[in-house]
Order: structure tokens, then sequence, then C-alpha cells
């Protein structure tokens, strides 16, 4: 079976300080109800590890093209990320670490954490959506005017009485 392109043998890290690059360019298919990050544009991790006191620091950056919907317009777009990376690997691992066991580090779910909580909640392509209110003062309509809203006849009857 063949070895997974996210683990990483840190046996040559032997004392604390002990640090080296770490490259993984690996397709992956890791999919959410509003997007995914597919197999066909691989994910790309420039990462230092650091053998630090109980464990290994891994600090680097994510770049990953993500498939998105917009839930403006519900059409499809590209989404590109650079997501920065700093976690801890520790043989005791508390509430913000990964486990570390033997001489061998798995980075997959490190970088799908990282990848996958880095993408929007509510994705938004970056074209202009009239009907949808974008910030506070605008109206359905796109304008803030109140003879712009659909609301403006109901004013002017209010008024006259």
């Amino acid at each position: 079976m063949p070895r997974s392109p996210f683990v990483v043998d840190i046996a040559d890290l032997e004392v604390a300080g002990a640090a080296r690059p770490e490259r993984v360019v690996t397709p992956v298919e890791w999919i959410l109800d509003y997007g995914r990050v597919a197999a066909d544009r691989p994910i790309e991790a420039e990462l230092l590890l650091r053998l630090v006191p109980g464990g290994l620091l891994v600090e680097g950056v994510l770049r990953i093209v993500a498939e998105m919907t917009c839930a403006a317009c519900l059409e499809p777009y590209e989404l590109e990320l650079s997501v920065p990376i700093d976690a801890t690997y520790e043989r005791e691992p508390g509430e913000d670490a990964y486990a570390l066991e033997g001489t061998q580090v798995d980075l997959e779910q490190l970088l799908r954490d990282e990848a996958l909580t880095a993408l929007p909640l509510v994705p938004r392509c970056e074209r202009e959506h009239p009907r949808v209110v974008t910030s506070e003062g605008r109206g359905l309509n796109g304008g803030s005017s109140p003879d712009e809203s659909p609301f403006a006849a109901l004013r002017e009857i209010i008024d006259r009485d």
C-alpha cells in the first residue's frame, strides 16, 4: 500500500530546536455543503517542522483553490486562499494540539482543519447582487433613500394623515 503524501518522518529531528522545511503538494477531495477543495486543483503546503520540548511545531502556509457556490446568486466560483499554519503536535496533546506518536506525523487532519475553517461560512462571488442586503442601511433594491424603498408608497399615506 502506498504511503500517504501527508505522512512525514521526523526521525531526523533529534534535538529540541532542530527544524527542517517540508513541502506537501497533493490532490484532495474535501467537501462541505457550500464548497469543496477538489482533486483537480492540488493543495500546496510550505511548512517548517521544528522539534520543541514535548512535541513538534508546524508553521507555514497552505494554498488552496476551493470551488464554492455563491449564497446570493447560487452560481459556482473559485476562491483562492493562502491559509497560515501554526499548530503543535504533542506526545500528550491538550485541546489545541494534535497527537504525536512515534517518528511519523500525519499532517492531513491539520491541513484539512485549517483549509475548511478558512472557507467563508456564507460564500459570495464578486459579482453585484442588487437584491441582496450587503450592509446596514441598504435596502433590497440597492438604495438607501426612502423613496427607493418598496414601502415608499406606504410612507406617503402615513405622512398625509
